[in-house]
């Protein structure tokens, strides 16, 4: 097998303090408290990186996962027309939050908003605008619009009142 590593850089000497992994990866991400590292594989691995990893959940491909503000639950986007949520616990129990009977598009990228854990923000593959998703009673909230091409990525604030896309524009909105 191949064999990947995942490196954390060092902010202050820009060097990798470097974690190791067999898997190849398609995305990482901190836990809210920096104590954990999720990681997605190619292969539909979604794994928990501590001081062991722990196998979280298993689909046949996974694009990006995302922590919620307390780190209780994990939203998974995999390469499939459906979005996971994982409840993590004692037994990681998870349900889908948005199947294909909701929408026929590939889920790309999803992020819990802070200010409502009902409620999701989904991008859909190579779409320029993205939605919001109410995970409680099923329905789509106004769509973010303003971008020409491909959003690439988004994420909230520290205070978490605000959101900054970057696109294929050529642009970063707030």
């Amino acid at each position: 097998t191949e064999k990947r590593i995942l490196e954390q850089y060092s902010i202050n000497s820009g060097k990798p303090v470097g974690i190791q992994f067999s898997k190849k990866i398609q995305s990482a991400s901190y836990s809210p408290d920096g104590q954990k590292i999720l990681i997605c594989s190619v292969d539909g691995e979604v794994i928990e990186y501590s001081d062991t990893p722990q196998l979280l959940f298993k689909h046949n491909a996974v694009i990006q996962a995302s922590y919620n503000d307390s780190g209780t639950n994990v939203l998974i986007a995999p390469n499939d027309l459906c979005v996971i949520e994982i409840s993590l616990g004692i037994e990681n129990r998870w349900r889908y939050v948005l199947t294909d009977a909701n929408t026929y598009r590939y889920p790309e990228t999803t992020l819990f908003i802070p200010t409502d854990p009902n409620k999701i923000l989904v991008k859909f593959d190579g779409e320029s605008t993205f939605y919001s998703f109410n995970t409680e009673n099923g329905k789509w909230m106004d769509p973010f619009t303003g971008h020409r091409a491909q959003i690439n990525s988004f994420a909230f604030s520290p205070c978490k009142n605000y959101l900054l896309t970057s696109s294929e524009d050529h642009t970063v909105k707030e």
